[in-house]
């Protein structure tokens, strides 16, 4: 079993993370019946707390001076429940793992942002039928908000998210966001003054491939990024993929298992450097919203820029 995080650079660390789900979430398939955080300190004399708490790092049952984390180290808490909140005295980093336990096998890899640092707008390249992308919304606020959604290649549309929970929103021919046409789209989500009382409140998201399956075979996961975060240039560092028979550049079958997915927030043309030597091997010209899905013919995109 693998899986693979963003190592974000330490001025995107944080001081404090709100557990988006945990293992008192309900799913159909029982992704988070395992949920803990791993942090990292990124200076000595870190100091953890949960829900106001300080943590016994070092299991003595006595709170002092040694319960601190040092340049490098890390610590896991496990037992997360949704709305738990981690903060630390200096910035730490920080992922959430979840998982079924006793399947064979469903496992979820998520890097956090800091709570401080969630918006009210998210865009995802992922939203597929092939293996069920669903999405968890996590509302922070003392009251319920409503969060609408639009794609490239789905229909408009809005749910509301109860205060302080968690609500789930699946991709699905017979779920919440119905696409039309083709299997795939990006999706914008957001909150406005419309439906909120003049506010545009904050709110935050995963995404969880494989929603309506056992989670065994598609089951992967990331989460959304804040809309303000999101760069015109990217550099996969490492692509390594696989695909069953060499298939097209612009592939849109199922075969193709590792897949760099990639949405504009406007019609854009995208260019891709597979080898990273600074020439432009391949460009297409993609709209708002919609999704499109990179693989060479070998399956492999180490290095490449877009």
């Amino acid at each position: 079993m693998a899986g693979a995080v963003e190592v974000f650079n330490q001025d995107s660390w944080g001081d404090r993370f709100i557990a988006p789900v945990g293992e008192d979430t309900t799913s159909s398939t029982d992704a988070f019946e395992y949920s803990v955080f791993y942090v990292m300190a990124g200076d000595d004399g870190t100091e953890l707390f949960l829900n106001g708490l300080q943590i016994d790092i070092n299991g003595d049952s006595v709170i002092d001076a040694n319960d601190v984390l040092n340049i490098g180290d890390n610590f896991v808490i496990e037992g997360l429940q949704e709305g738990d909140e981690l903060t630390s005295n200096r910035p730490v980093q920080v992922d959430l793992i979840t998982g079924d336990i006793n399947s064979t096998y469903e496992l979820r890899w998520y890097a956090q942002v800091d709570a401080d640092e969630w918006t009210n707008e998210y865009i995802t390249p992922v939203a597929e039928e092939v293996g069920s992308t669903g999405y968890w919304f996590y509302n922070p606020n003392d009251s319920q908000i409503t969060i609408s959604y639009e794609g490239g290649n789905s229909p408009n549309g809005d749910f509301n998210v109860a205060a302080n929970s968690s609500t789930f929103i699946e991709v699905d021919s017979n779920g919440d966001i119905n696409l039309s046409g083709d299997n795939y789209s990006g999706l914008r989500f957001f909150t406005d003054g419309t439906n909120n009382g003049g506010a545009t409140p904050n709110f935050y998201g995963l995404a969880q491939v494989d929603a309506d399956g056992g989670g065994q075979i598609y089951d992967w996961g990331f989460p959304l990024i804040p809309s303000d975060q999101l760069t015109s240039q990217v550099l996969v560092g490492l692509g390594r993929g696989a695909t069953d028979d060499g298939l097209p550049l612009n592939n849109q079958g199922e075969e193709s298992r590792s897949v760099v997915w990639v949405t504009p927030i406007e019609d854009s043309n995208i260019f891709i450097d597979f080898d990273g030597d600074g020439t432009f091997d391949y460009n297409e010209s993609v709209d708002a919203l919609d999704s499109l899905r990179i693989v060479d013919d070998t399956g492999l995109f180490s290095g490449a820029e877009g």
